[in-house]
């Protein structure tokens, strides 16, 4: 007579009905907590819009709210509730239209307790080099804790121009513009010098020649005779073929734009 084997005699087929009855039940009665790694946070969200919760910890019984059957987290799911979240990535615009990574767990990950606050562990991941997708991190802004420049706990909004955190100075208005970084660098502010310069920096000697040798009172006016001795017997013989009675003696530049004795004005 043939034996049967241990795994198909009654008693097992039993227990395994039983098994899979109780496991059926913890199921139906948990909603898949039996199959949960953790709890979920319960830490208020940010950015919803029509959404009926306010936390990840308010759906703990229905991980169809972020998993599809078989899958892992699927970002449309997570578009349900962070609807300005897509929108962004959709439109390739804000704070997550700038990154390149579509896969939310990549930043925000979860069943790590309900004290657990998604958003401060990714900012804790958020590097210097993962910042300069929307403003660089160097010079004098390396250092800088987010606190600084982003409040309440809003990351987007601000714009990346120097006027948008730094006031203009009073010596610059109407001026020089608003492009500092004709004069400027992100390591100082001090010691500014202008690039974008109608008269050479250097004047024809070795090194370059410091703002107030020419300006030495304010920067929207000149003095060549700071450097240039003048004499109106000196500069009328250097100058007889020019007819100085229309050109006042100390508009220098307006005939020498670049400080050469060669220049005719013309």
């Amino acid at each position: 007579m043939r034996r049967t084997h241990p795994i198909f005699s009654p008693i097992a087929l039993v227990a395994t009905a039983i098994l899979l009855v109780i496991l059926g039940l913890a199921l139906y009665l948990t909603g898949g907590r039996a199959f949960s790694p953790g709890t979920l946070s319960d830490v208020a969200q940010r950015q919803l819009a029509n959404s009926e919760f306010s936390s990840h910890a308010e759906f703990q019984d229905d991980c169809s709210q972020c998993h599809g059957p078989f899958q892992g987290v699927e970002a449309a799911r997570c578009g349900t509730c962070h609807e300005l979240v897509m929108d962004q990535i959709e439109g390739n615009s804000g704070f997550h239209g700038q990154i390149e990574s579509m896969d939310c767990r990549d930043c925000h990950t979860e069943h790590q307790g309900g004290e657990f606050d998604l958003l401060a562990d990714a900012l804790g991941q958020f590097t210097a080099a993962d910042h300069g997708a929307f403003f660089v991190l160097d010079g004098a802004h390396t250092p800088l804790e987010c606190e600084a420049c982003h409040q309440a706990d809003r990351f987007t909004g601000l714009g990346n121009t120097c006027q948008d955190c730094h006031q203009e100075p009073e010596v610059h208005v109407g001026e020089f513009g608003r492009e500092c970084s004709h004069c400027h660098t992100t390591a100082t502010w001090e010691d500014g010098i202008m690039r974008i310069h109608t008269f050479p920096l250097d004047h024809g000697i070795e090194q370059e020649v410091p703002c107030v040798a020419c300006h030495a009172e304010q920067l929207t006016s000149y003095d060549c005779t700071s450097c240039h001795e003048h004499r109106p017997d000196l500069v009328e013989r250097q100058h007889d073929e020019v007819d100085l009675t229309e050109t006042p003696l100390l508009a220098c530049a307006s005939c020498h734009p670049a400080g050469l004795v060669e220049e005719d004005g013309s």
